[in-house]
């Protein structure tokens, strides 16, 4: 193949059994031209072998129905997983010209309505962030109702003002609740981000998008006092075990500012102790490792020793049964 003993490799196995292995040994050839390091060229290898078996675990098919936007998943994939690495996007989109060039795979066609291409692009910046299919559908939901409604033929929305969005927003708002507006509110915000991070629009529109309030949670305090806090994290019982996982879940909400359904879903395979490090996964998937403190560990050691039931889920916080509970 090349003078780079790759063949021998255990990640050029996917690779050898890919009917389109002959692109990636020109690419190979092409690098090698080039001048690119042997290291280089193994990771880039290296990349292309991962997204196969990616492609093959994710669909449950053969990798020879590779289609166009599986590598921009792929990418977006690693990408929101904190798992990108220098040069593995180039490498796959050199990959997927190969594959163009050869009629592998096709170039989606364009959309005749520029409005829904306008959307399109839009989810697939969505999908790159690392956002999951649901969110990405209740974005495009509003995103289009907002396009029919301010698409103007020649220009589309590259002379929106912000009068316009305004004026939009005043027709909407008056015909929903208030916590559908500020949805609303939240998801076109973002669509003007886009147009304007994409250069399809000069000024920041999204200034224009006003915060909804919802007036029936209005009276709740939007936070806590520091003496609060201190005040509920000693209500909790720790001589019970609801107690000792109350009082650990808590403060990670408190010190680390996990949201509700991330310590929920927290697992013991996310905490290095040694280290000192809690893995967190986040929305769309991305994941954080952030510093553990001694309390919060404390606590959750202490709940994992002495009340947490013995499953066979990893998950760290379990229901309690009052009946059962032990002092």
């Amino acid at each position: 193949m090349t003078g780079i003993p790759l063949e021998t490799s255990a990640f050029w196995q996917p690779i050898e059994a890919w009917p389109h292995r002959a692109c990636v040994i020109s690419l190979i050839e092409e690098m090698t031209g080039e001048g690119y390091a042997v290291r280089t060229i193994r990771a880039t290898v290296q990349i292309i072998s991962s997204f196969l078996r990616w492609s093959i675990d994710r669909s449950e098919r053969s990798p020879r129905q590779i289609e166009y936007a599986d590598i921009d998943y792929f990418i977006g994939s690693r990408g929101a997983a904190g798992a990108l690495r220098n040069g593995e996007r180039r490498a796959l989109l050199r990959l997927r010209a190969k594959l163009l060039d050869i009629g592998a795979v096709f170039r989606p066609h364009a959309n005749d309505d520029p409005r829904r291409e306008a959307a399109a692009n839009y989810a697939a910046d969505l999908r790159r962030r690392g956002y999951a299919e649901q969110t990405i559908r209740s974005h495009l939901w509003f995103t289009q109702q907002f396009l029919d409604a301010v698409w103007v033929e020649h220009t589309g929305v590259t002379r929106l003002t912000h009068d316009d969005v305004r004026s939009y927003l005043s027709d909407r708002l008056a015909e929903l609740s208030a916590a559908s507006g500020k949805v609303m509110c939240s998801r076109l915000r973002g669509f003007l981000r886009f147009l304007r991070s994409s250069g399809t629009t000069t000024e920041d529109l999204a200034l224009a998008v006003p915060s909804v309030r919802n007036l029936r949670q209005a009276s709740l305090p939007s936070f806590m006092t520091p003496m609060q806090l201190e005040h509920v994290l000693q209500t909790c019982d720790r001589s019970t075990i609801a107690g000792r996982r109350d009082f650990a879940v808590l403060l990670l909400l408190a010190r680390l500012g996990l949201r509700a359904c991330e310590a929920a879903t927290l697992s013991l395979d996310d905490i290095d102790w040694r280290a000192g490090l809690v893995r967190v996964k986040g929305k769309g998937g991305r994941i954080a490792t952030m510093p553990l403190p001694q309390e919060v560990g404390a606590a959750i050691a202490d709940y994992i020793l002495q009340g947490r039931p013995q499953s066979g889920s990893r998950t760290i916080f379990h229901r309690v049964d009052a009946q059962r509970q032990s002092r």
